[in-house]
């Protein structure tokens, strides 16, 4: 494979359909209403688990790849010194938000799942992502072009 850096999914997207590449990775998404139409095949999700709105399409990892999981995410950030009390309101209004039925069917339906919890596991996870990948680069010896 020849990795072929895109400067945002659209215009890869544009190319997979058009046949000028072969394959992507893509977030979800994006590319749901491609799958759901036939236009796109998906291989496998990248997560540790199956989709709901895919239900049907494996894991990287039961495809015969253990361990291997790379999905993206969102989450809120706020500057470092903050109150307590206003990270506190914004985590509860957006998990209010979050559990409103209509919104998670939604959100279920577009490939994207949504998360809670608390912030420190929030930031647990995002120490995890970074030393993940962190590694993943030392190891690999990639650098900056």
């Amino acid at each position: 494979m020849v990795h072929v850096p895109y400067k945002g999914t659209g215009q890869a997207l544009t190319d997979l359909l058009g046949g000028q590449i072969e394959l992507m990775f893509a977030p979800t998404q994006t590319v749901i209403p491609q799958i759901k139409s036939g236009r796109l095949r998906a291989i496998a999700v990248t997560g540790k688990q199956p989709l709901e709105a895919l239900p049907d399409l494996p894991t990287v990892t039961s495809s015969g790849l253990p361990g291997y999981t790379a999905q993206g995410w969102f989450g809120l950030l706020v500057p470092k010194g903050t109150p307590p009390a206003v990270i506190a309101k914004l985590h509860d209004d957006v998990n209010k938000v979050l559990a409103q039925p209509d919104v998670r069917k939604d959100l279920l339906a577009k490939g994207a799942e949504p998360g809670s919890g608390t912030s420190a596991e929030f930031s647990a996870f995002i120490r995890e992502e970074q030393d993940k990948w962190a590694k993943l680069i030392k190891d690999a010896g990639i650098v900056m072009e």
